[in-house]
């Protein structure tokens, strides 16, 4: 029985095609607006900072709430409130408040958006589709993700030449509205994988919060594959600290061609995502991941000695083939956590994470005084190269764990 038999699969890959193409326009737009009106490393820190903590603060209360209630309630409350606040954006702007604080305030309101629909996403996408085709799963929801990212990021500098920025915000907000529509066609008799609700009282929410840090930290193998999580994580939601300003002052790029490197990044998503599957049953779980690490460290050097745009597309593709191996750990992760649980564990790894990011960017922020700007992307090797050495760690236990099964036996 292939994927597309099941209807809330379906209905959940239209909405994150509809929703990635608002997050593509928003994430171009804002981006590129902060590099204008301050042109360095700092303004664009401060706005990927302030989406950031907002998710840090709200991930440890909302990974319980998902837990706990429907998670097509949930999605469809936090893409109304991104809609709402994007619109609301717009509007801003047509009456020129187009500020440096307004920007870091709408990437805000995205961050505690983001904080609810993360989780959520990740649990109704178990729920929805059975345990041997969650890889499938991940893999197709990620590669129609990303294709609608490229697509919103490509067109992003033709709607701005064309129109306004105004344009653009309201386009993103109405997305995100067509994205709740396809949420709230999702029926209960949609989901193929039911499991108890997490019935607690709610002054136990930080409670039920630490006691998913000791759920992760008592699993070795979800611990460390959590932690190669994290690292990619941050490597992804860093890289436009450096790669904005890279492409506006070493490669000399506008908003319409830095969008079509960040569409060759995400084509690369694509090719890895969507055949994630086969690549797996060719070269199996270890070599794909050391694979696709190493594809994402190449890159990242082959950009240090670049200056060309033509190249920079090429490697940008690379890239995206070396970020996909996020699905191959977040199935993994999956496969490895109690589904009761797994609101709880995803926003638990979405907040460490976010304190992470604000680590790298902070580090980010101090070297870009003191060294060239192309150095910078030595972090994300450092990051990628980190990930690399959890995953070691994870395999040696996996193995460890498998020869004492087979001693048992």
């Amino acid at each position: 029985m292939g994927i597309w038999h099941y209807r809330g699969f379906r209905l959940q890959t239209c909405k994150n095609a509809a929703t990635s193409l608002a997050v593509g326009l928003a994430y171009i737009a804002s981006v590129w607006m902060g590099v204008s009106l301050h042109n360095d490393v700092i303004a664009v820190t401060l706005i990927l900072l302030s989406f950031w903590v907002p998710n840090i603060i709200l991930s440890p209360v909302s990974g319980v709430y998902v837990d706990r209630f429907d998670r097509r309630h949930i999605l469809a409350l936090a893409n109304t409130l991104r809609a709402f606040f994007l619109i609301l954006f717009g509007f801003l702007l047509s009456l020129h408040r187009d500020t440096l604080l307004l920007l870091c305030l709408i990437n805000a309101s995205g961050g505690a958006c983001f904080a609810l629909a993360m989780p959520a996403n990740t649990r109704i996408m178990r729920e929805i589709v059975p345990p041997e085709l969650l890889l499938n799963a991940n893999g197709i929801a990620d590669m129609l993700f990303e294709a609608g990212f490229m697509i919103g990021m490509s067109i992003t500098g033709f709607v701005i030449a064309l129109t306004s920025y105004v344009t653009v915000f309201c386009i993103a907000g109405g997305l995100f509205l067509i994205g709740v529509i396809f949420t709230c066609m999702v029926r209960p008799k949609d989901f193929v994988n039911i499991s108890k609700k997490a019935d607690l009282p709610p002054e136990k929410l930080y409670h039920e919060y630490w006691h998913s840090v000791k759920y992760i930290w008592q699993k070795p193998l979800l611990k460390w594959m959590t932690i190669v999580q994290i690292f990619l994580l941050i490597t992804f939601m860093t890289l436009p600290v450096v790669t904005v300003p890279f492409a506006k002052n070493i490669l000399h790029a506008d908003a319409t061609q830095y969008g079509v490197l960040e569409a060759f990044i995400s084509i690369g998503v694509i090719i890895g995502s969507g055949l994630m599957a086969f690549w797996q049953r060719l070269l199996g779980e270890t070599r794909l991941f050391l694979t696709l690490f190493g594809a994402g460290i190449v890159a990242f050097i082959a950009f240090m000695l670049n200056n060309l745009l033509y190249r920079a597309d090429m490697i940008g593709l690379l890239l995206g083939f070396g970020i996909s191996v996020w699905t191959l750990a977040m199935t993994r992760c999956q496969h490895l956590t109690d589904l009761s649980l797994q609101g709880r564990v995803q926003a638990t790894f979405s907040s460490i994470a976010g304190v992470g990011m604000l680590l790298v960017y902070w580090l980010l922020a101090s070297l870009s005084k003191d060294i060239r700007l192309v150095h910078l992307l030595w972090v994300e090797v450092a990051l990628i190269a980190c990930a690399v050495l959890a995953f070691c760690r994870y395999e040696w236990l996996r193995i460890h764990a498998t020869k004492e099964q087979r001693a048992e036996a």
